[in-house]
């Protein structure tokens, strides 16, 4: 079911429960049941917009990634660099979040209760994003004339070759 089409089916519900009510139950039943049923429905509702919070900042950072990098690169302005890093640092929880907690994303997903069924199509999300990390990775040290040294190490000092750095930030592969 789409978010958008929640509060009829919740609408649906409480008339449903209502009826029932009338059939089966006494008047009095009314009141407090359809309390009940309205908390519930709430804090359903409620529960559905904080996870499709957490997952659309999971789509939003990756996002922030994309441009900041591809400014880094085409810029060479060492403040995209830092911005790069430290959105990248909060998603991960190695720095606070505008909240002040220092917390990873997934941390907070798996707290709101996310099923496994969600947290597959996240971990697809997650990788694809950590994918282009890696290269928005090797054209940011690109820019700065540094280069793997086959361990992950981008220690090997060379030539900068901004080129390469945007031609990789915008073919086929990176948007793949």
């Amino acid at each position: 079911y789409s978010l958008s089409s929640y509060p009829q089916r919740a609408e649906t519900r409480l008339e449903e429960e209502t009826d029932r009510v009338h059939y089966y139950l006494q008047k009095s039943t009314l009141p407090k049941l359809m309390k009940v049923c309205e908390e519930g429905l709430l804090a359903s509702t409620e529960q559905r917009y904080r996870s499709y919070l957490l997952a659309d900042e999971l789509r939003q950072s990756s996002d922030d990634l994309t441009r900041l990098a591809r400014t880094y690169v085409v810029t060479g302005n060492s403040r995209y660099e830092r911005m790069y890093w430290d959105v990248l640092a909060v998603r991960n929880g190695e720095k606070p979040r505008s909240d002040g907690r220092t917390v990873p994303l997934r941390q907070l997903m798996r707290e709101a209760g996310f099923t496994q069924q969600e947290f597959a199509l996240l971990d697809e999300s997650q990788n694809n994003s950590d994918g282009l990390v890696t290269t928005e990775t090797i054209a940011m040290n690109a820019v700065k004339g540094l280069y793997d040294d086959g361990n992950g190490n981008y220690v090997v000092r060379r030539e900068p070759d901004l080129e390469m750095a945007r031609r990789i930030m915008h073919d086929q592969v990176y948007h793949a």
